[in-house]
């Protein structure tokens, strides 16, 4: 299997899509969408050695978002996001019960540690 990790839109950072090809990326008929937010980007993947998928990216990365030029304070999410599923999850469509998407790991700074 290849997995393919990007943005829905072809102009913009909206959305983050998996999907996923059984033929060496001639096509990719499973898609699961892990975001559906704007401002979404960077995704990275890893697999684990029992085939499960983890998926990072982050949202509201730049500062000019909600930016104010009074106090150049920005009120940009600045969110590290986390996804672990795997291809069945995608293929099937339903998460398992061990499976999650959009979990926030890092908001503005303040780091979460439970996964």
């Amino acid at each position: 299997m290849i997995a393919y990790i990007r943005n829905v839109s072809d102009t913009a950072r909206t959305g983050m899509q998996i999907s996923l090809s059984s033929d060496n990326g001639e096509t990719f008929p499973h898609t699961l969408i892990l975001d559906d937010r704007t401002n979404v980007s960077y995704p990275d993947l890893d697999e684990d050695k029992d085939g499960v998928l983890y998926i990072v990216y982050d949202r509201e990365r730049d500062n000019r978002i909600g930016l104010n030029r009074e106090t150049w304070t920005s009120t940009a999410a600045k969110e590290i996001i986390l996804c672990r599923l795997t291809a069945e999850d995608i293929i099937t469509g339903q998460l398992s019960e061990q499976s999650f998407i959009r979990r926030t790991l890092s908001r503005g700074g303040k780091h979460f540690v439970e996964i």
